[in-house]
């Protein structure tokens, strides 16, 4: 069984990023209160570092000189005898996306005392090109919510949140949504990766938080929240991190919890 290494690299290059951004934002005259905002975003980062240790051998077993380099072979039988393969500047990543603001403050009248806000806040992705430089060209990543792999992330994630407030007191419904996926988009391209089930479903979360003030000042106050109101199952979606069976980063792997606290000032 050959040696195999991963190795650092003094020699290696900073990775730079291209961004590109740009954004409006609206506040009609008509509507006092409301303003949303939009804002376009290209990221490309080329030279990015990355370790070819898992494609090194089919790259060497293609005629790859750089990934041959990385072995040592037994001068009698040809065969490997180790694998040091240090990290290098080959990865080149690009991202394309959107984000979208909307926020509305009114105060309620005669109707009730207090005030309401409602803010929406989403992100649309619509590239996620990742080149590793494992010789298997770019794979557009976005709409993947498997999470194994570099780069993934969900098409459109948002959170929609209404706040009704009163005399330093407050309580906020929250819904946090994250967007049907694939587990791998490069699962079923191929008749060789094909799986019985390449679907992960829409997930949407109900929250909710509130704040007691107990004297005017709002020194003194009581809070409490309620995270996954409804006792949500995550989705599974094979992860091999933390033996845990969905993707911890976007789904909720707890179910409904509390929390209660105060803040007090002396």
């Amino acid at each position: 069984m050959p040696t195999n290494q991963s190795l650092g690299n003094p020699d290696l290059d900073p990775e730079i990023a291209d961004t590109f951004t740009a954004g409006a934002v609206f506040k009609p005259r008509f509507a006092p209160g409301l303003s949303a905002s939009l804002d376009y975003f290209d990221i490309k980062v080329g030279g990015a570092i990355t370790n070819i240790r898992g494609a090194a051998a089919t790259l060497c077993d293609a005629g790859n000189a750089l990934a041959c380099s990385f072995f040592t072979f037994d001068p009698d039988t040809g065969a490997p005898t180790s694998m040091s393969v240090p990290a290098l500047n080959l990865s080149n990543l690009q991202y394309v996306g959107y984000d979208f603001a909307l926020q509305y403050h009114t105060g309620l009248g005669d109707f009730l005392p207090g005030t309401f806000d409602v803010s929406w806040n989403a992100t649309y992705m619509d590239k996620a090109k990742i080149d590793l430089g494992a010789g298997s060209g770019p794979v557009n990543r976005a709409g993947e919510n498997g999470g194994v792999n570099t780069g993934a992330i969900a098409r459109l994630t948002s959170v929609l949140s209404g706040t009704y407030s009163h005399g330093g007191s407050s309580i906020t419904a929250q819904l946090r949504y994250i967007s049907k996926g694939k587990i791998d988009n490069t699962f079923d391209t191929l008749p060789s990766n094909r799986i019985s089930n390449n679907r992960v479903p829409s997930v949407v979360y109900l929250n909710l938080y509130g704040t007691l003030a107990l004297d005017k000042a709002g020194g003194t106050s009581l809070f409490m929240s309620i995270e996954n109101v409804l006792d949500k199952d995550p989705p599974v979606v094979p992860y091999p991190a933390l033996f845990t069976a969905t993707n911890a980063q976007y789904y909720d792997v707890v179910g409904r919890y509390f929390r209660v606290g105060a803040k007090l000032k002396f």
